[in-house]
Formats: C-alpha cells, sequence, structure tokens
C-alpha cells in the first residue's frame, strides 16, 4: 500500500517537535516517517544538510518504499 503522507524528521530537533511528528503518525493515514541523523528542524536549510533531505523526497515521490 502506497504512503501518502512522508514525515521527515531530524534525531536533533527539539522535543516537542519530535512529539508532534508522532503524534501525528497516530492520526495521519498511510504515513511514512524518516528519522534524519545529525540533524535538527533546519536539516532542509543550506547550514543543515539539505542532500539528505532531498534523497528523502526523491525516494518518496518516486514510489521508494519508507
Amino acid at each position: 500500500m502506497p504512503t501518502f503522507v512522508l514525515s521527515l524528521g531530524g534525531n536533533q530537533s527539539a522535543a516537542n517537535f519530535l512529539s508532534a511528528l508522532d503524534a501525528l503518525e497516530e492520526v495521519l493515514p498511510r504515513v511514512g516517517h524518516v528519522q534524519l541523523s545529525g540533524v535538527g528542524h533546519l536539516a532542509a536549510d543550506d547550514a543543515g544538510k539539505p542532500e539528505h533531505v532531498a534523497h528523502e523526497l526523491r525516494r518518496f515521490f518516486s514510489g521508494g518504499a519508507h
């Protein structure tokens, strides 16, 4: 069954942000969660690791597994 929603988070994000992502997983249908290592909430920012975010977005939009 395909994933309709992609939830991306960094393991260095604030605890309340990570809790919010967990809560969304409980109520959203067919959600795939990816936790990126070594980044926080601004992972897609140039100061973060945008290549990791881009990789996961390409996988999601191409129908790759999560």
